[in-house]
């Protein structure tokens, strides 16, 4: 069983929070540790969310540890980069509505929400953010 980290416990990192836990392999696969994020307190106003374990930069992954991000922006690429060069694994995270079409392509890292269409034949690279609800066409790349 892995650990799923979440990388910044603001909004979106609660909005990964409940996707992941919705997610396929969820308790299966994977069980969720916390998060990881530079503002300690973030949570302290919020209830019923696993711990923050630690800053981003000083964190060290464990055995079992796997990571999504849920920062955006300029900063993402950092974050990431952070942990994967501490040997961290970013995992692919789907929402059980998701809906998947025959011979998709999905790299690592990504996050696909719920009610999300990928069509047929599409290829997805890695480290994305898929909203809910949205389309993505056949034969897309």
């Amino acid at each position: 069983m892995k650990n799923l980290i979440i990388i910044a416990a603001g909004g979106m990192g609660r909005t990964f929070y409940d996707i992941a836990r919705e997610s396929v392999g969820y308790g299966t696969e994977f069980v969720i540790k916390g998060f990881i994020d530079d503002n300690m307190c973030a949570l302290d106003h919020f209830s019923g969310y696993p711990p923050i374990l630690g800053k981003i930069n000083e964190y060290i992954p464990e055995v079992d540890d796997v990571f999504t991000c849920s920062i955006g922006g300029i900063a993402r690429k950092s974050c990431m980069e952070s942990i994967m060069n501490k040997g961290g694994e970013f995992i692919t995270l789907i929402h059980k509505t998701a809906r998947i079409g025959t011979n998709v392509r999905i790299g690592k890292g990504n996050v696909i929400a719920a009610y999300t269409s990928i069509g047929a034949d599409a290829s997805i690279g890695n480290y994305n953010l898929i909203q809910a609800y949205t389309v993505v066409g056949h034969d897309v790349r």
